[in-house]
């Protein structure tokens, strides 16, 4: 399976501003994402989460951490959305 970063279409701009942090390992300690519903806002934090959290670089996408965080079960993710 690819990694989910890789399957992501548009956000260009967001990706590489986001791949090249974690390249030079300068990534904050959050990051909000903000924007109206439907946009991809969870499907590219996901990834993200998935390149942060996979021992491999980029995020191999078939180990046992990136499917746990595709499948939102990772016990280290915790999705803050409205209710409803």
């Amino acid at each position: 399976m690819a990694r989910m970063m890789d399957r992501i279409l548009g956000h260009e701009s967001i990706r590489k501003s986001l791949n090249a942090m974690i390249e030079a390992d300068r990534f904050f300690g959050s990051v909000v994402f903000s924007g109206p519903e439907g946009i991809g806002k969870r499907k590219v934090a996901l990834a993200l989460l998935q390149e942060l959290n996979c021992a491999q670089r980029p995020a191999c996408g078939t180990c046992e951490s990136c499917q746990k965080i595709e499948k939102s079960a990772d016990v280290f993710l915790h999705l803050v959305e409205p209710q409803g």
